[in-house]
């Protein structure tokens, strides 16, 4: 079945501290013989809702959003469940050997799932250390993605982990997945950033699908 992977964008969701808030207004206006259209416009900063962040994030010549295609976004992925397994933050050892040889798109699954979509920001999110997605990187992963609002805890450390990954890479973090829904091991994964030219980060709409069970 498939599973829509993707936060909502509605008014007053939680946003990372400092970031332009979701804004969208529905209008419903006249047209000519009285007909009646509905009308939406909206606002937002990059890395709100369920997104990508491109190496340009954090390197000046790294690639952004718009070089990325599906060699990258979609095919086969594994979401490692580390839910109730962890006491701070995902260090290598955690993840190290814990997903398919060759694997080029990893979801980690946490206790974030709980929570993530309700309520206001949470800065006690888990996330990864430098040192794990130093090994992500060195194993091959491309995409990775994580139940948080960030791969990397907030602060000079979340800095840190997002180069790790992807400084000099062509790879992308998807950043704010629920995956309250989705159960560990593979499954095949569809990421659809919107293609905005130029920039570090793209909001995305993220489909997984997984055989019942």
């Amino acid at each position: 079945m498939w599973i829509d992977a993707t936060v909502p964008m509605v008014n007053g969701m939680p946003v990372w501290p400092g970031d332009e808030p979701f804004c969208m207004a529905i209008e419903q206006t006249a047209q000519v013989a009285g007909a009646v259209s509905t009308q939406s416009r909206f606002g937002q900063g990059t890395h709100c809702g369920t997104h990508i962040d491109a190496p340009f994030h954090y390197d000046p010549a790294g690639a952004r959003v718009d070089v990325f295609d599906a060699q990258v976004l979609v095919g086969p992925a594994y979401v490692l469940d580390l839910t109730g397994q962890l006491t701070g933050h995902i260090r290598a050892q955690d993840v190290q050997g814990r997903f398919p040889e060759g694997c080029k798109r990893l979801l980690i699954k946490t206790d974030n799932s709980k929570w993530l979509g309700s309520g206001g920001f949470r800065s006690d999110f888990i996330a990864l250390e430098p040192e794990a997605a130093a090994y992500l990187a060195r194993a091959g992963i491309q995409l990775l993605g994580i139940d948080a609002f960030s791969i990397g805890p907030i602060g000079s450390v979340g800095d840190q982990t997002h180069r790790a990954f992807l400084k000099g890479r062509l790879a992308v973090a998807l950043e704010t997945v629920p995956l309250r829904e989705v159960r560990s091991g593979a499954i095949q994964l569809i990421c659809a950033p919107i293609k905005l030219a130029g920039a570090e980060a793209a909001p995305a709409r993220v489909w997984i699908w997984q055989e019942e069970g």
